[in-house]
């Protein structure tokens, strides 16, 4: 076993990030392994950590790894049995969840936790029940609650005893001091307390919906994402919770906010949202890869990390972790101080080009926009099929520039789109190699 993990951490150790500028990039990846990603979280923009298990669908191992130089190099700080998540309070002190279920009916649920940033972790409490742990968070360092599918446990020194303060099954929990928090189903409900979890009053309930996640900035202000096409907000602590519509379709299955107005959420087939004004309206940003992401983790406004999977059989998967250094957004640069009269997308230049080419589009000042527009320029291939996004989101009117690195697609005829809310133009342009 441990060899494996060596071998593992060889590969990660050995792969470096792609030299990249904009947008979203691949930092490591793991094809035809029963490794699976399960959590991540940074707590600065250089040091992170992620769990991982591995094994058959009972999940017999598991391991957990750190960072320190923003994901360049990772280590193995943990092993044994499967890792399902993590909550770090900060660079020192933190907890991990797990457990260990075989075919003989052989099964165990157990909390770890390290107070020297993943140097050692020490296991805390350990069971035979049949529940597994969900999720996991502390208010602070003495006090923090763990969901399973059961009921829902609390301490209150700092993981080292554990008890039942409610029958509830939350599969998310948040909790934003050591009384108030809110707690999320399957079942389209979610709850909150206020004296520490052990009274829930139901706040919002939507049938048919199952709520997957939350992040809450203050006691006031909050949003949920869920299965249903909306991501529900409030402003009030709960009393009011407003539904927006993301403009995808799927289960999101995680979302962060840095501060007020920016906010990502990821789910199925790479899709990752952001938002600049708070959650009411949201943009898809461009990710290239088809893999379920379910964890997000932002240490600030520019620097994020996301996890994900794709099952290929029942027992192989594919693994994924991506990081941006730009909040997500493919840059684009406004190259000129008049206002245009109206949209127009320029021939690209060099054309023919190898292995890249710079893009030139104007956007007008529109009262009705408030002198702005949500923008969107595409890259297809000649069987009309989206291979980049390039741009892709709310722009003030201006001549903006963006570049298209084709050094990973062969020679041959492609198409640029922009397209606005009442404007579409395309052209094509040559890759020559």
């Amino acid at each position: 076993m441990k060899n494996i993990i060596l071998a593992i951490l060889y590969i990660l150790i050995m792969i470096r990030i792609s030299k990249t500028q904009e947008g979203w990039f691949v930092l490591f990846s793991e094809y035809n392994t029963t490794t699976k990603y399960t959590g991540i979280q940074f707590v600065n923009s250089q040091t992170g950590f992620m769990t991982s298990s591995w094994g058959n669908e009972h999940n017999n191992g598991g391991y957990t790894l750190k960072t320190t130089n923003g994901g360049h190099n990772w280590s193995y700080v943990d092993y044994g049995v499967a890792r399902y998540g993590l909550f770090f309070l900060n660079a020192q002190t933190g907890w991990q969840y797990g457990g260990y279920w075989d075919d003989a009916g052989k099964k165990s649920r157990e909390v770890f936790r390290t107070t020297n940033g993943g140097e050692s972790f020490v296991r805390t409490y350990i069971d035979s029940l049949i529940d597994s742990f969900h999720d996991i968070f502390f208010a602070d360092l003495n006090t923090g609650w763990i969901s399973s599918f059961g009921n829902l446990m609390k301490t209150t020194n700092s993981g080292v005893n554990w008890s039942v303060c409610s029958p509830l099954v939350l599969n998310s929990i948040y909790f934003v001091n050591a009384n108030t928090g809110w707690g999320l189903t399957f079942g389209g409900l979610i709850y909150k307390t206020t004296n520490g979890g052990t009274n829930w009053n139901i706040q919002l309930s939507v049938s048919g919906n199952a709520f997957t996640d939350e992040a809450f900035l203050n006691l006031n202000t909050g949003w949920v994402s869920s299965s249903a096409p909306n991501i529900y907000k409030t402003t009030n602590s709960g009393l009011n919770w407003t539904a927006y519509s993301p403009g995808i379709t799927g289960v999101i299955s995680s979302i962060e906010f840095a501060d007020s107005l920016h906010g990502w959420a990821c789910g199925d087939s790479g899709k990752i949202i952001y938002t600049s004004n708070g959650g009411i309206n949201w943009f898809r940003q461009a990710t290239n890869v088809y893999f379920n992401l379910s964890k997000l983790s932002f240490a600030n406004q520019h620097t994020g990390y996301a996890i994900g999977i794709f099952f290929s059989t029942p027992y192989w998967n594919d693994n994924i972790m991506m990081k941006t250094t730009t909040g997500g957004l493919t840059f684009v640069q406004n190259t000129g101080n008049e206002i245009p009269l109206e949209f127009k997308l320029f021939q690209n230049y060099p054309n023919p080009f190898n292995p890249s080419t710079k893009i030139k589009f104007d956007v007008p000042l529109d009262s009705r926009l408030r002198g702005n527009d949500k923008v969107t320029l595409k890259v297809f291939d000649v069987l009309g099929r989206e291979i980049a996004v390039l741009v892709n989101e709310m722009l003030k009117a201006g001549t903006y520039e963006t570049e298209w690195d084709g050094t990973k697609y062969p020679s041959g005829v492609y198409f640029y789109k922009l397209i606005t809310s009442d404007y579409t133009e395309t052209r094509k342009m040559v890759l020559v190699k």
